[in-house]
């Protein structure tokens, strides 16, 4: 009986021994890990160009201060700063009363020597008078003369004319004030030859200086308004500066306006693209799907992320060249810099190129 007991036990030991063996012998269930999110891009179809951009303002090539010509009270001024002006149009009109007075002086003196003259030629004529009367009375009719055509200058100068077609940059008279030769009136820029003046730095000068003909120059404005223009306007460099600056360390590049347009006047402010180099119907995709290296991810048919060397690239600040042969894939810009080959992903959207 109790041998049947021990064995009972020895049974009921081996048994739980057994089970114990075979639940902590199996394997681990695998955890099944979420596949991770990214962000897809597709290549866009385009050109791509290396630029170097910089702030300027626009400025005249031909830019006048009108002085007036005689002094007096400013009794008009007809034109406001961004006035356009014709050659000839009258701007600003002085107070012609103490010029007509002068002018009035001189000719009564110019008539009374006209007089005398006249009387003196004729008694000469007829050998009354000497040759000393003669010339003592044509002397003083030419210089009365004189006086007269200058009085009637002046007083044409009274009107103040536009020297130039273009456009009143600054108005620096008003009003009611007192004028003299050295006041300047107003400042008229030339609204057709423009010219933008960039500083760069040292390290672009020889850059420059060997390419200035192949280099091509766009113009456009910061700020968009409804009656902006639709794209970039084209310019060209007209002269490189000898010398770079010894304080900013900078050399000037002035660029010429090369389109027309009335969009731009002197003095806004624009950005000027200088494309150093261009490469035209190239398939290319955002700086952030490229990792360093030269690699790019991509997601293929069965979701998972393929790892690919894209070799030689034409590479700006803001995109990057691909091969055409990889139009068609969908590109990881976001979410790949901790993906592993051949891993599955979850796709959250597709970016914009």
């Amino acid at each position: 009986m109790r041998f049947l007991k021990y064995l009972a036990v020895c049974i009921l030991l081996a048994a739980s021994i057994g089970f114990l063996y075979i639940r902590y012998a199996q394997e681990p269930e695998a955890v099944q890990r979420p596949s991770p999110p990214v962000m897809v891009v597709e290549p866009v179809l385009g050109s791509l160009s290396s630029t170097i951009t910089l702030g300027g303002h626009i400025e005249s090539e031909s830019t006048i201060t009108v002085l007036p010509r005689v002094s007096g009270l400013l009794e008009t001024l007809h034109v406001e700063s961004g006035d356009q002006v014709q050659a000839g149009e009258i701007i600003a009109e002085i107070d012609t009363e103490t010029l007509e007075l002068q002018l009035m002086q001189a000719e009564a003196a110019f008539r009374s020597a006209k007089s005398v003259y006249d009387r003196t030629a004729r008694l000469y004529e007829s050998r009354t008078a000497t040759l000393q009367e003669y010339d003592q009375a044509k002397s003083q009719f030419e210089a009365y003369s004189a006086q007269y055509d200058l009085a009637k200058l002046q007083l044409s100068y009274a009107s103040i004319r536009s020297p130039m077609d273009g456009v009143v940059l600054v108005r620096h008279a008003s009003q009611g004030s007192l004028v003299s030769p050295q006041v300047p009136i107003v400042t008229i820029g030339s609204a057709r030859n423009l010219k933008i003046t960039s500083r760069l730095p040292e390290r672009y000068y020889d850059l420059f200086t060997a390419m200035q003909e192949e280099i091509a120059v766009q113009v456009s404005r910061p700020v968009r308004t409804a009656g902006d223009f639709s794209g970039p306007i084209e310019a060209s460099i007209s002269r490189i500066s000898p010398f770079v600056s010894a304080e900013t360390r900078k050399f000037e590049v002035i660029s010429r306006i090369t389109e027309g347009t009335t969009a731009l006047r002197p003095g806004m402010y624009v950005n000027v693209n200088y494309v150093l180099d261009e490469v035209r119907d190239v398939y290319s995709l955002p700086q952030s799907a490229y990792v360093a290296g030269g690699f790019v991810w991509y997601v293929d048919e069965s979701s998972q992320a393929r790892r690919l060397q894209i070799g030689e690239s034409f590479i700006t600040e803001e995109r990057f060249s691909i091969p055409h042969e990889y139009r068609d894939l969908r590109f990881i810009c976001e979410g790949q810099h901790f993906l592993q080959e051949g891993q599955k992903v979850r796709i959250t959207g597709i970016r914009a190129p």
